[in-house]
């Protein structure tokens, strides 16, 4: 990717749900990142670089150097630990960079409620300034790094782990915002809180709301009005289209029956069409007529096109 500027523009997408909860909290969430590893077990973590026997012999070659007699399995254990709980102490806020919207992202985290989803769009300088005005923790900005092989190469925890993901996740575009709070008893038991807040002001950081490509506003109206009232938010609807004219169901009719050859080699003449051709006559907007000649025939079909309700 190329690299970020302040002027990038950056969304995240949301269901109606986590709108309101935002909008409700005035903060931006963080997530922790050993929550994530449901989705990504690697989230925060190297991987084993060439194979495990690569992996152990690092650990070995290291703790001859610096273990002070340290048996290696117990060097490692305590690689382990520092590194794991660098992790817990680390949350992060993720955002989808690009100039426009992902159909990939409306779907990843909206598919199931993508009648009343919406994404906000801001830029990477009003998000660096909204969380740097109202956080005592330390904040990292930086897009993510998507590498084949994020192995282990140093006994220290290395920052760039936390902005690094596998190539398979590289559709995310993702830039992210790290926060890290300090050592505590609960980082050191695993009790660390599950999200962190962030208060900002969200008539500063939004650029524009859209609304999904398929959100039902008949049906969420009221709800969405509430919830936007209170702020002066530039509200669009989605710049992707929900369908295409084939999205509805397509009904064929049989029209007309093969003509004899005389006629369609009469037609075929006077129409310089050659041996063989297919026209298609608009009837209205939503039906149209195809006509099909050969060298034997003439066969007329009815193309109907209903669209979704």
């Amino acid at each position: 990717m190329s690299e970020v500027k302040d002027s990038d523009i950056i969304w995240r997408f949301m269901s109606l749900s986590s709108f309101e909860r935002m909008l409700n909290d005035k903060a931006i969430y963080f997530h922790n990142i050993p929550g994530y590893a449901g989705s990504d077990p690697f989230e925060g973590s190297y991987s084993w670089g060439n194979g495990s026997k690569d992996f152990m012999d690092f650990h070995k070659s290291e703790c001859s150097k610096k273990g002070g007699g340290l048996p290696w399995q117990s060097w490692m254990l305590t690689q382990f630990l520092d590194h794991e709980l660098y992790r817990r102490r680390s949350y992060v806020s993720c955002w989808y960079r690009s100039e426009h919207e992902s159909e990939a992202m409306w779907r990843l985290y909206c598919n199931q409620e993508l009648d009343n989803a919406v994404t906000i769009k801001t830029t990477v300088k009003k998000l660096k300034e909204e969380l740097r005005r109202n956080t005592q923790y330390s904040l990292l900005f930086n897009e993510v790094q998507y590498q084949r092989d994020y192995h282990w190469k140093s006994r220290h925890m290395d920052t760039d782990l936390m902005f690094a993901k596998r190539k398979s996740f590289e559709h995310e575009k993702e830039f992210r915002a790290l926060l890290q709070i300090p050592d505590s008893d609960d980082v050191y038991l695993g009790n660390q809180p599950k999200g962190q807040h962030v208060k900002v002001d969200f008539g500063n950081l939004i650029e524009e709301v859209r609304l999904s490509p398929t959100f039902n506003y008949q049906k969420y109206k009221l709800r969405f009005d509430e919830l936007t009232q209170q702020y002066d938010f530039q509200i669009f609807k989605s710049e992707i289209e929900p369908e295409s004219p084939y999205s509805g169901d397509i009904k064929i009719a049989y029209q007309g029956a093969p003509r004899n050859l005389k006629e369609v080699q009469e037609f075929l003449k006077n129409k310089k069409l050659g041996r063989e051709a297919e026209v298609i006559e608009p009837v209205n907007p939503r039906k149209v007529k195809v006509i099909r000649y050969s060298s034997t025939s003439v066969t007329e079909f009815i193309i109907e096109l209903k669209t979704r309700k």
